[in-house]
């Protein structure tokens, strides 16, 4: 069987196996091209090795992984990063990921979401670890880092009238466009007041409540358990809007109640040191710095195109940074006349 992943026409991906996010069909002229195979012949004669996993060339347009546990070979190859990206593996890599992917290369799945997210940068897009809403030709980004208020400012605009774009985390393009991105986020005990339990169901809200009131009294399981998440989409009645660009962006953060008007290049920086908290980042992935030591693939010039989408996405925006105590966040969209 088939599948395929198609984001906004910008990066399409297919696949022979049902990745998270992924659908049963095929997209023609993919950017992407996956394949899972219960086993890679690939000849190691005349590479060479970095450490004891990664084999290469230089200027071959790949990099090779392999490497044996408890007996077990895993194997994969990542081809033409700079062009239609060939990316495989042998079945063992998604059995060992199911349990404990390697640090030499991490999980499979965080190798295609890299990858991804590298196609998007060039093509003028990426993601930003936000929610986005939208009312009357009004958009509002907010930017936050995990458990800030990110997705309650959400709830609340979305009580008001605004619409779905996102909650989590969204697409955006350096025309200062933010894209339909559905996502499910994380909760916590105090959210739960905002929430009304008839949209989620009787058992489900009072499961929430009791993990969330665990995590809550316990240092410890907050540490170990993690929060119990939902999908705000499924929570409201109205179609989500699919693309509008946007008027407001703005970072969220605990703290005295402030409304702060900033320039682009500090709310740049802001959202970036968010995305690299929260996201997960290019530079970390042992298999593009290997492939780049092979290959002209530069990773900081990424980083820069990242950064340089980001700015040009803030052109025509008012920026802000936003800060409150009592999670009343609806008071300052209020008071900034967004609502």
């Amino acid at each position: 069987m088939k599948y395929c992943k198609n984001i906004h026409d910008v990066v399409k991906v297919n696949s022979n196996f049902p990745f998270p996010g992924f659908e049963v069909g095929e997209v023609s002229d993919p950017d992407i091209i996956i394949e899972v195979k219960k086993d890679i012949n690939f000849s190691k004669e005349g590479l060479s090795r970095l450490d004891f996993w990664f084999y290469g060339k230089e200027g071959g347009d790949f990099v090779y992984y392999e490497d044996t546990f408890f007996g077990v070979k895993n194997k994969v190859l990542l081809k033409n990063l700079n062009g239609q990206t060939e990316v495989l593996c042998n079945k063992s890599v998604l059995r060992l990921d199911r349990f404990y992917p390697p640090r030499s290369r991490r999980s499979f799945n965080d190798l295609v979401g890299t990858i991804i997210r590298i196609k998007l940068i060039k093509n003028g897009y990426l993601n930003i670890h936000a929610a986005c809403l939208s009312k009357d030709g009004t958009t509002i980004l907010l930017a936050a880092f995990p458990q800030t208020g990110k997705t309650l400012s959400a709830l609340q605009l979305l009580k008001e009238g605004f619409k779905y774009i996102s909650e989590d985390t969204v697409l955006i393009d350096s025309k200062g466009n933010a894209y339909f991105t559905p996502t499910i986020s994380a909760i916590h005990y105090d959210f739960l007041k905002f929430m009304d339990r008839r949209k989620i169901g009787f058992w489900k809200y009072y499961k929430i409540l009791l993990k969330t009131w665990i995590i809550k009294k316990s240092e410890f399981m907050n540490r170990i358990l993690e929060p119990p998440k939902i999908n705000l989409l499924e929570m409201v009645n109205n179609e989500p809007i699919r693309k509008s660009k946007v008027k407001i962006a703005c970072t969220l953060e605990i703290g005295d109640r402030r409304i702060e008007e900033v320039d682009k290049e500090t709310l740049a920086k802001k959202i970036l040191a968010i995305n690299r908290y929260s996201l997960p980042r290019i530079v970390t992935s042992p298999f593009i710095w290997a492939y780049s030591y092979f290959n002209d693939f530069d990773i900081t010039e990424i980083e820069e195109m990242e950064r340089r989408n980001l700015l040009n996405f803030l052109e025509g925006c008012e920026c802000f940074n936003l800060a409150c105590n009592d999670k009343n966040w609806i008071s300052l969209f209020k008071d900034m006349g967004v609502v």
